[in-house]
């Protein structure tokens, strides 16, 4: 039996009315096939980010208190309502590029062993000096090939999340990718 799978979409936002639109749509295209839901995880914006997700008809969550703020609390509220096989994981300005969701199911649909796929990372113009000297570093930050832990977002097996437990550390306030790499690694 070849069943198609199922994929939930976690984008974590916190004031991205500029983008959630762009982020959702991008999303939406490629997510024809699957059966399928996006939930916006929404760290209490203060724009309209969560009115614009609305409008794009998708599950928003939000988080009860300023004071939860951190890195890894986004995807952690989105996997807590999740289903299905796969979790992709997206930030609220990022924009999914044509044909990656394909490329990345058939991936590890023929690769047991990976507990996620994530795809090349491209910026726009960097607007401060956080973001030029990121853009500078993209090679290092998102390696390809092989890697430890999958920067800034991807495609996750579900099943690999369920085997270490939680999907983000909510303490953390960086390197949170990193730290679930540590996990599934150690998880095999």
């Amino acid at each position: 039996m070849n069943k198609t799978p199922s994929i939930t979409v976690s984008i974590k936002t916190l004031n991205e009315a500029q983008g959630i639109e762009k982020t959702i749509d991008s999303v939406r295209k490629q997510l024809q096939p699957y059966p399928h839901q996006i939930i916006v995880a929404d760290s209490l914006s203060t724009d309209n980010t969560r009115d614009l997700a609305l409008g794009k008809d998708v599950m928003v969550v939000c988080l009860d208190n300023i004071s939860d703020r951190s890195c890894g609390i986004g995807h952690q509220l989105g996997w807590l309502y999740s289903e299905g096989d796969y979790l992709l994981l997206l930030d609220g300005d990022m924009e999914l590029e044509p044909g990656f969701l394909d490329t990345a199911v058939e991936f590890l649909k023929t690769h047991p062993e990976y507990a996620g796929v994530a795809g090349s990372v491209e910026m726009d113009d960097a607007s401060n000096y956080e973001f030029k000297s990121r853009k500078q570093r993209l090679h290092l930050i998102y390696p390809h090939g092989d890697t430890d832990h999958l920067g800034g977002g991807g495609l996750y097996r579900r099943s690999a999340i369920e085997k270490v437990g939680y999907l983000t550390n909510l303490n953390l306030h960086a390197y949170e990718e990193a730290e679930l790499g540590i996990r599934l690694g150690a998880a095999g």
